[in-house]
């Protein structure tokens, strides 16, 4: 299996334009979730991208998704490297 191909297909199908001071960059972006009622349950927003267009992004950076801005709030690995996970707040 071919981790690189299949990451950029990934990408390409779910992803939406990212930009931050340094690069335009495809990314999956997931919103919090609130649920009402008995049990509130929340989520930070973040975005899933290959490490090699978010390896810049440090806390307090910003991105710009969908003409709104967001703050870094982690950069985290996952797995092998060839993905990071970047928790976000709405700036």
């Amino acid at each position: 299996m071919d981790i690189t191909g299949d990451t950029i297909a990934l990408l390409a199908d779910f992803g939406i334009t990212v930009t931050s001071s340094s690069a335009t960059f495809l990314a999956i972006f997931n919103e919090p979730e609130i649920v009402v009622g008995d049990l509130a349950v929340t989520s930070d927003y973040s975005i899933l991208a290959k490490t090699s267009d978010v390896s810049d992004l440090d806390y307090g950076d910003t991105v710009t998704i969908a003409a709104a801005t967001y703050s870094v709030r982690r950069n985290i690995k996952q797995d092998d490297g060839t993905l990071s996970l970047v928790t976000l707040s709405k700036a």
